[in-house]
């Protein structure tokens, strides 16, 4: 990926610029290191603020050259940069410069025990303002870029995981679709999974499988444990493909992920006119209770 580089131009400019960095000067290029850029048609000194991953905008024209092995500006300034930037134009700063004026004022007009330090028209207190604010407009510049470095970061990061989020939610939607073709031609209509069914079985419960013949589902089972009950919650196997060895396989992995869990015992229930299923629970230890549930259907004339 390109790296880019926010430099401060050697110009009273209250902005910065962005700057490809060239492959052969990448090490040497830091932020506090001053470096020449072209701008408009001249070659211009400049100090690099931050350093950045990424494309910048379209037609950013690469640095020209280092003109430091090490940065000029340590990294205690950048610090005090973006303290005072912080700082700056907050409200206890206008309060705390307004009783410092007021007194600095009083006192000269006044005197203390009749010493007089800066007397009318102040000439040393107009010199501390205009020291600072000649130091104030560049930290505040500095501070600015490296808080936008951040803020880029953090876009990027941001776009990062909306796109592993979009993919993971496009790799769910494509399990979904091929365990319901599982599912429906497994069970017959009255006991197929809609697809928010399915949807809601792996987002709910606590383990799943599925097996896969030449990289296509031909199963599934759905498994979830409460305190120390585990219970099966689906299992289905593609008619094509049964008589393979996957229902065994996948209650094998069920049962295994339910005694991990903490489960003393798994319950299920399965279609008395499924005599395949009731023999394939048998054989791993599963007993009928004997009790049956009531299953009632009523067909809707179309509404009027």
């Amino acid at each position: 990926m390109p790296r880019f580089a926010s430099v401060v131009l050697e110009i009273p400019v209250d902005r910065q610029f962005d700057y490809l960095i060239p492959r052969e000067i990448e090490g040497a290029v830091a932020p506090g290191v001053r470096v020449y850029v072209p701008f408009r048609s001249r070659r211009m000194g400049a100090y690099v603020a931050s350093v950045s991953e990424g494309a910048p905008h379209p037609g950013a024209q690469p640095i020209l050259s280092v003109r430091d092995a090490r940065p000029v500006i340590a990294p205690p300034v950048m610090r005090l940069a973006e303290w005072i930037a912080r700082r700056m134009g907050s409200p206890g700063f206008l309060m705390g410069m307004t009783v410092f004026v007021t007194a600095w004022i009083a006192f000269n007009v006044v005197g203390i025990f009749g010493w007089q330090w800066d007397p009318y028209p102040f000439i040393l207190l107009n010199l501390a303002f205009s020291t600072q604010a000649s130091y104030s407009a560049p930290l505040i510049l500095l501070a600015q870029n490296r808080q936008e470095d951040r803020d880029r970061l953090s876009l990027n990061e941001d776009r990062r995981v909306a796109a592993q989020s979009r993919a993971d939610m496009d790799f769910l939607a494509r399990e979904i679709a091929a365990l319901l073709a599982v599912d429906s031609a497994a069970f017959a209509a009255p006991w197929r999974a809609t697809a928010t069914d399915l949807a809601g079985l792996l987002v709910m419960s606590s383990h799943a499988a599925v097996a896969e013949v030449e990289g296509q589902a031909m199963g599934y089972a759905v498994s979830d444990v409460r305190g120390e009950i585990g219970v099966l919650a689906r299992l289905a196997v593609h008619p094509t493909a049964q008589g393979q060895g996957l229902g065994r396989q996948l209650l094998t992995d069920a049962l295994r992920s339910c005694r991990r869990s903490g489960a003393t015992s798994v319950s299920l229930n399965t279609n008395a006119g499924n005599p395949a299923s009731q023999r394939l629970y048998s054989q791993h230890g599963f007993r009928l209770l004997g009790k049956r549930t009531p299953v009632m259907t009523l067909r809707l004339s179309p509404a009027r």
